[in-house]
């Protein structure tokens, strides 16, 4: 499978994404014969990096079943070159089963070709990066799911746009929603992830490094503690919008790595120090 992961955090890596991943490679198997899509299940939560995705295809002869097959293979191998270094483990696999064709639902052509049109249409990763802090991502999106709707006959595609620059997520959803109405669709988009744009002049972030020496015995290390701004939806964002904006506001935590993966874990020994900067954040700021 894929490596999947964080939406946010990882999507500056450029992992490739199960469901684009399917939808070039039923275009690339449509150039070649007749497919017919019976159904599609790809990712299942919105801030990760889809790992798998699973179609059911359906042909009516044994030619057509090899030269599908072939496509497949081909465009395989073509993306194992593409994601060799970040991929080690990617895979397309096709398993026969027994299915009286005759009796069964598919979309139409027209609905495929919007279908794909749409999933490979919309933005997928970084779409800017930050022009103050190196290597930030500032905006992205990831097309996070793909399944089939209520009816077999409709599919939808859920998205997960990020930006700290409201402006800037706002410009990528009604880019989105235009790219899907051009092909026949409808869009439902909930109201947005408030950003939390960075302010390295932070008056709590400086007081946090200074109680940093407290926690990590060597000063020299403690003063030198490097302050990251990530691309990922915090928590800040929503307190500070509801708070009506303008909060001095820092945000740190234990070590946590592979993030909304099955990887994913938490370094217990960073839980001590954390709560007890968190200790001295808050009794600095009870005498102020």
């Amino acid at each position: 499978g894929l490596r999947g992961g964080h939406s946010g955090v990882n999507i500056h890596e450029y992992r490739a994404n199960a469901n684009r991943l399917m939808m070039r490679a039923l275009r690339r198997a449509s150039q070649k014969t007749a497919v017919r899509l019976v159904s599609i299940d790809g990712g299942d939560k919105r801030n990760a990096i889809p790992r798998e995705c699973v179609a059911m295809l359906a042909v009516t002869s044994d030619e057509e079943e090899q030269v599908l097959r072939q496509a497949i293979g081909d465009v395989t191998a073509l993306f194992r070159s593409e994601f060799s270094s970040v991929e080690p483990n990617l895979s397309l696999e096709v398993t026969a089963k027994g299915v009286d064709t005759s009796s069964t639902q598919c979309l139409t052509d027209d609905s495929l070709v919007a279908l794909m049109t749409i999933a490979l249409g919309l933005p997928d990763g970084p779409v800017k990066f930050s022009a103050d802090i190196p290597e930030l991502v500032e905006t992205s999106s990831n097309v996070a799911i793909v399944k089939m709707g209520e009816s077999e006959s409709e599919v939808s595609i859920g998205c997960s746009t990020r930006s700290s620059i409201e402006e800037s997520l706002e410009d990528v959803r009604a880019s989105m929603k235009m790219i899907v109405n051009a092909a026949g669709g409808s869009v439902d988009q909930p109201d947005a992830y408030p950003g939390w744009a960075p302010n390295m002049s932070s008056a709590v972030l400086q007081l946090a490094r200074e109680e940093m020496a407290g926690v990590v015995p060597d000063i020299a290390i403690a003063t030198k503690v490097p302050v990251k701004a990530i691309h990922a939806g915090l928590e800040c964002g929503i307190l500070n919008t509801k708070m009506g904006g303008g909060v001095d506001m820092v945000s740190y935590g234990p070590t946590i790595t592979g993030a909304h993966s099955p990887d994913e874990q938490c370094l217990i020994s960073t839980v001590p120090p954390f709560w007890d900067l968190t200790e001295r954040i808050l009794g600095r700021l009870a005498t102020v």
